[in-house]
């Protein structure tokens, strides 16, 4: 949490509020009672008492509230609504402020914590505000960033109507609060449709366009394609941008999302002026080929002329085999399909139309293609042989399954189809080592 940092440092007094043996801590108990006597200014003493406890006090104060029997009914409706009211408040009062001081960061890393416990939708924007550094803040605090950051992607994770009011929310942010906001729309909306908004993000803040991308990068590494062709385009249109990084970042990530139309653009940035796009060219292109060349421009260029030549020569008969072949020549096509990656979408399409009335044995090899193809468009029909009568058939398409989804689950098709149609709602940590980050020439 934020305030974990201000306690750290000082910053803030030591917790005396925490639980205690279940029981609230002397001082949330004292708000507690302070609430239920307050005689009806309850607003005044809540945030006098809130801020005095600080922000890493709103969770336990929150679960103490919620198990006191001590408060009446009147009191209990009436904190429930200054609840909903205070963090608003407070964004209105410092909205003119020239200087965060510590007193007013505090007020706002307290009305941020609320937020994280119970902001909706509708809170979004005050988020934002909360945020927002004053106008002769030479810096920007560290904790506010987290704080806020915290709260964008609880209000996110909580609220489905939240991602809806996100494109609002960037255009009246501060650039620095707006990259917290981008980090926690990828962060707890690691799904098609988190995805699909931050593509749309792109090219709208030119500032923020590494952060954007580096967010579809880590999303795309738990959402499996194929991706919309539109995505990508805008993904694409970043090889071509005069900002080095920007160019790097666009790389890493065609390079996730294993975008072999950008194959030939990649091969010609393996002579871009900046050696960090160098190196994360010849990295994309072996993620998503499977060639491990690095940055030799030379034979990439020859590897590639002979794949397209390959597909334009060699590939229409071996398609129309997949279609008309007995079963020994479709073996004999599979063989001289399996390992291509460059048209791998085009043809694992071909292969699943194929499959339909083949024997055990055709349908094992042409498991075994696609697996080596590594196109997440075969994996419907994969899914559909798991309820095979052969054995051998149901275990190639589960091993085709495992390679291609990363995931490992029972032959079970409706446990598969569960699981590829069900986005996350939140990721797990990403690791970016695996994303090269050569630092620029």
């Amino acid at each position: 949490m934020a305030g974990a940092l201000l306690l750290a440092t000082g910053a803030l007094p030591s917790p005396g509020w925490a639980l205690v043996e279940g029981r609230a801590a002397p001082d949330v108990q004292a708000l507690l009672d302070g609430l239920e006597a307050s005689g009806g200014e309850v607003d005044e003493t809540l945030t006098r008492g809130l801020i005095d406890l600080g922000p890493l006090a709103i969770g336990p104060f929150l679960g103490a509230l919620s198990a006191s029997e001590s408060l009446s009914g009147p009191v209990r409706a009436a904190v429930d609504q200054a609840l909903e009211r205070i963090p608003a408040e407070i964004a209105a009062r410092r909205a003119t402020d020239e200087v965060t001081g510590s007193a007013e960061r505090r007020e706002r890393l307290v009305a941020l914590a609320l937020l994280t416990e119970r902001g909706r939708a509708v809170n979004l924007a005050t988020a934002v505000r909360l945020a927002h550094p004053a106008a002769l803040d030479t810096r920007y605090h560290r904790d506010l960033g987290r704080a806020v950051e915290d709260a964008l992607g609880a209000i996110l994770a909580r609220d489905e109507r939240a991602l809806g009011r996100v494109r609002s929310a960037l255009g009246e942010a501060h650039p620095l609060v707006r990259e917290r906001l981008i980090r926690a729309l990828g962060a707890t909306r690691a799904d098609v449709r988190g995805l699909e908004l931050l593509g749309d993000l792109l090219g709208r803040y030119r500032d923020q366009e590494v952060t954007i991308l580096s967010e579809i990068v880590s999303v795309t590494s738990i959402v499996r394609g194929p991706f919309e062709w539109s995505l990508l385009q805008r993904v694409r249109t970043g090889l071509d941008d005069p900002n080095s990084a920007i160019r790097r970042a666009a790389v890493n990530c065609l390079g996730r999302m294993e975008d072999h139309e950008s194959v030939s653009t990649l091969v010609e940035l393996l002579a871009d002026e900046s050696r960090g796009v160098r190196e994360c060219a010849g990295w994309a292109l072996e993620r998503i080929t499977r060639k491990a060349f690095g940055t030799d421009a030379e034979r990439w260029r020859v590897w590639l002329v002979a794949e397209s030549r390959w597909w334009r020569s060699e590939a229409p008969d071996l398609l129309g085999t997949l279609e008309r072949g007995t079963d020994a020549q479709v073996i004999a096509a599979l063989a001289k399909i399996a390992g291509r990656r460059l048209y791998r979408d085009e043809l694992a399409t071909a292969v699943v139309a194929s499959l339909g009335r083949r024997e055990g044995a055709v349908l094992q090899v042409a498991c075994s293609t696609l697996q080596g193809l590594g196109s997440p468009r075969a994996i419907e029909a994969l899914i559909d042989l798991l309820d095979h009568a052969d054995p051998g058939v149901e275990a190639s398409a589960l091993r085709a399954l495992t390679g291609i989804t990363g995931r490992t689950l029972p032959p079970d098709a409706r446990a598969w189809r569960r699981a590829v149609s069900s986005a996350p709602r939140s990721r797990a940590i990403v690791s970016r080592a695996s994303v090269p980050t050569a630092d620029e020439d």
